[in-house]
This record gives structure tokens, C-alpha cells and sequence, in this order.
């Protein structure tokens, strides 16, 4: 698969896992908007899967000037939420395929637990930066967070720096030696 032009700080690596995940997904959230943001945009265009993709960022210079580079691309629209508080925007009445969390450091863990809720059965979450100790550790404090509603966990897959959480809905601890009369 093709990896879309871009402007932004991912790898390659990044950039060919990012647009493979993007072309099974129908709705899209991120945190943090710029290269992903056009990788995602493109491969809506290319495939038309995708029926809407939400980025919430603080920056308002990061909204203009990835605005201003998809619109020279052609891209669809892809819809901005300006905010002072990274979960303060998450849209309520959609569920996503895909939430891509890649704001600010501080900010991702915060933004990962508000979206959790958000997130499809066997959708994924993917968190950027993962080869950085704090990256790895903020997704490695989600699993512990919901590790009941964790399928899988994929760290840093293919060369790439992304970490993918998988979801799957929640199935509670049962003691087997007691459920099967073991003990």
C-alpha cells in the first residue's frame, strides 16, 4: 500500500501502518493534528471507507496549517475541534474504529482514558512516540486501566514507533479452579 505525502513527525514505518489501519476504518478520532492527519485524509479520498475523521488539537497554527495542505490536496473535509482541554471534545454520539493519540506528552494519557469509552469492540487504539519510555509506559497504563476489554497489544510492530491496543468487550476475571470444581 502506497503511503500518501505528507508533512509531519512520523517515520516511514509510521506512515505505512498508519495508512493501513486508516483504510479498514469508517469513523476516525485523533489527538494531535499534522502528518497523521493528512496520511488519514488521503486515504479517505483514495478509498472512501472512511465517513469521518475528528481532530482535536489545542494549536491553532497546527489547525491552519494542516487546514491549508488538504485543501491544496483535495482532501475531504476533515473536522477540527480547537480546544483548551484535550477531552473536553470528544464527540458522544459516535462511536471510533480508530483513535490515534499523538498530542501533547503530557496530555496523551488523559486524552487515551476519555476516549477509551469511545472506542468500537475491535477497534484500536494507537499511540505514537512509543519507542520514548513515557509513550510506552502511557500505553502500557492503559492496558492496566482496562485490561478486561484489552484483546491484544502491539508494541511498536514492523520497525514502526506506534503502539496498537486493540479492544474487545469486556469479559470479567473468573477463578477457573473454582468455576470447574478443581479445588
Amino acid at each position: 500500500m502506497q503511503i500518501p505525502p505528507f508533512v509531519g513527525e512520523l517515520s516511514a514505518d509510521d506512515a505505512r501502518l498508519l495508512t493501513h489501519m486508516a483504510s479498514s476504518s469508517e469513523r476516525i478520532l485523533e489527538f494531535g493534528c499534522g502528518g497523521s492527519t493528512m496520511i488519514m485524509a488521503q486515504v479517505a479520498a483514495r478509498y472512501r471507507r472512511i465517513q469521518s475523521i475528528h481532530s482535536v488539537e489545542t494549536d491553532p497554527e497546527w489547525i491552519s496549517k494542516t487546514s491549508a495542505i488538504l485543501q491544496k490536496l483535495g482532501c475531504p473535509v476533515v473536522t477540527f475541534m480547537r480546544t483548551h482541554n484535550w477531552g473536553s471534545h470528544i464527540p458522544h454520539d459516535m462511536k471510533f474504529d480508530l483513535i490515534f493519540i499523538d498530542n501533547a506528552p503530557d496530555e496523551r494519557l488523559p486524552s487515551a482514558k476519555h476516549s477509551w469509552e469511545r472506542l468500537k469492540d475491535n477497534g484500536r487504539m494507537v499511540f505514537h512516540d512509543t519507542r520514548r519510555h513515557q509513550d510506552a509506559r502511557n500505553a502500557m497504563e492503559l492496558v492496566k486501566m482496562y485490561h478486561s476489554a484489552v484483546a491484544t497489544v502491539t508494541l511498536n510492530p514492523d520497525g514502526s514507533n506506534l503502539t496498537i491496543v486493540q479492544k474487545q468487550s469486556k469479559i470479567d476475571y473468573v477463578d477457573w479452579n473454582e468455576a470447574e470444581g478443581k479445588q
